[in-house]
């Protein structure tokens, strides 16, 4: 769905509103699809958005235990432009 859909309906948006480039805001699976679409196809992506908000990811690993996962990260995302989480 993020390969195929996602960029789909980024074009029919712009297509519609006549927009260079449209923010997407992304909730739960619709978030999820994005991340999965921009690492697969940023380049392409890119050049039709202005920002990608992403609301209530799905997160977990456990693999050293919970807290690690955490420190590792979680805490480490605000160096990549994640400024909030739980907000």
């Amino acid at each position: 769905m993020g390969i195929y859909d996602d960029v789909a309906n980024i074009k029919t948006i712009k297509e519609l509103s006549g927009a260079e480039k449209i923010f997407y805001i992304g909730y739960s699976q619709g978030a999820q699809q994005m991340l999965y679409a921009l690492a697969h196809r940023e380049e392409e992506l890119s050049k039709h958005l202005h920002k990608f908000v992403a609301f209530a990811l799905c997160t977990t690993d456990e693999r050293d235990g919970p807290e690690s996962y955490w420190e590792e990260v979680l805490y480490s995302l605000p160096a990549i432009g994640v400024h909030d989480l739980f907000g």
